[in-house]
């Protein structure tokens, strides 16, 4: 079930997942956060992040073994687009 008015128009165009994903890194988050909050597994959440990634709408980063993932300006105005208007 599609649980947000934003995720109503992201979801056709990123699937359900990846639209969750997008929706939590409205601040940076590690990757075992995303898959938390996203109730999947860590690679699967890595694969996820890989294909947001190469879509340009996240950047991620490495500090040794942890990486920390955040929206794009794309990402952002994806989300800002889907957002409903006041």
């Amino acid at each position: 079930m599609i649980g947000s008015y934003t995720e109503r128009f992201t979801v056709p165009l990123l699937g359900v997942t990846r639209s969750r994903i997008l929706a939590a890194l409205a601040t940076p988050l590690q990757t075992t956060v995303v898959a938390r909050l996203v109730s999947v597994t860590p690679p699967t959440a890595s694969e996820h992040l890989a294909i947001l990634r190469d879509a340009g709408l996240i950047d991620s980063s490495r500090a040794g073994r942890t990486a920390t993932h955040e929206l794009t300006k794309a990402g952002r105005a994806l989300l800002d687009a889907a957002s409903p208007r006041s």
